[in-house]
């Protein structure tokens, strides 16, 4: 999982968006696998996502109103094989 920047604005002015990569046990990537996406705090769009060509689902975060400094972590789950990754994006 990776989140295309390390923190957002509290005052919501920016969102992340957060990619999850999909791989078998070969590292080849997944095209169509659907990804489930959660997060501590804050909102996520998109959620489920389905895998494109290269294996990536993407949603974006925002702090969905809420201007506290804080971590949200966000979670992605295969519905595949119930595989969870997470990344932290903060808030500030």
């Amino acid at each position: 999982m990776t989140a295309d920047v390390p923190s957002i604005p509290a005052d919501g002015s920016a969102q992340a968006i957060v990619t999850a990569i999909a791989r078998d046990a070969s590292n080849r990537l997944l095209a169509d696998v659907s990804v489930d996406f959660s997060a501590t705090s804050g909102g996520i769009a998109g959620s489920p996502a389905i895998t494109n060509e290269f294996g990536e689902a993407s949603v974006m975060l925002t702090t969905a109103g809420d201007a506290t400094s804080r971590v949200i972590t966000v979670t992605g789950t295969t519905t595949k094989n119930g595989l969870t990754h997470s990344v932290n994006v903060t808030v500030q």
